[in-house]
């Protein structure tokens, strides 16, 4: 399965909490999680007073299901509130 999360600035964080879900629930094993953005091919470069906050980025990371004793030594998402 492959969808996209519009969810603008934190739309990584909202797919790592997805993710997380699909392989608590046990329907996969593992999945691929993959964030960018291209913000200067929109941005005004002559406003100065926006397009010093904003740029281009990308980071991705992958998530295996596992079997832990669920406190606080297991490794991964322990939890997500969104």
């Amino acid at each position: 399965a492959a969808f996209d999360v519009q969810a603008v600035c934190s739309g990584f964080v909202y797919a790592v909490a997805i993710a997380d879900k699909f392989l608590a629930s046990g329907s996969h094993e593992r999945a691929l999680v993959i964030g960018s953005e291209t913000f200067s091919r929109i941005l005004d470069w002559d406003d100065r007073t926006t397009c010093v906050l904003f740029g281009d980025g990308a980071g991705a990371i992958v998530l295996a299901r596992r079997e832990g004793t669920g406190d606080t030594s297991d490794r991964g998402v322990l939890t997500s509130h969104l």
